[in-house]
């Protein structure tokens, strides 16, 4: 790893210490360059999200880095994500 991308892990790592305090405390996560942290959704935003759907698919048509993916992926058996932006689609 490069030293601008570690710079820019820990960045994004940091932008998510209160919005995802759940991602933040794993430190198996590869994180997206922080504009898009900072455009996904909180944790808790997330979570309330998916209290409002119900049925067994859900397509997360703007999945992002995929934080509304993984709680609609706690509630459904399954949950097909698409993303536009390669670089966020292949973390």
């Amino acid at each position: 790893m490069s030293s601008q991308e570690l710079a820019q892990q820990i960045a994004s790592r940091s932008k998510c210490e209160h919005k995802l305090p759940d991602w933040f405390r794993n430190e198996g996560i590869y994180y997206p360059d922080k504009l898009h942290v900072e455009q996904a959704s909180s944790e808790q935003t997330a979570q309330y999200k998916a209290g409002m759907v119900h049925g067994n698919s859900l397509a997360d048509l703007t999945g992002g880095m995929g934080v509304d993916s993984y709680y609609f992926s706690q509630r459904m058996a399954r949950v097909y994500y698409f993303e536009t932006k390669a670089e966020l689609a292949e973390i």
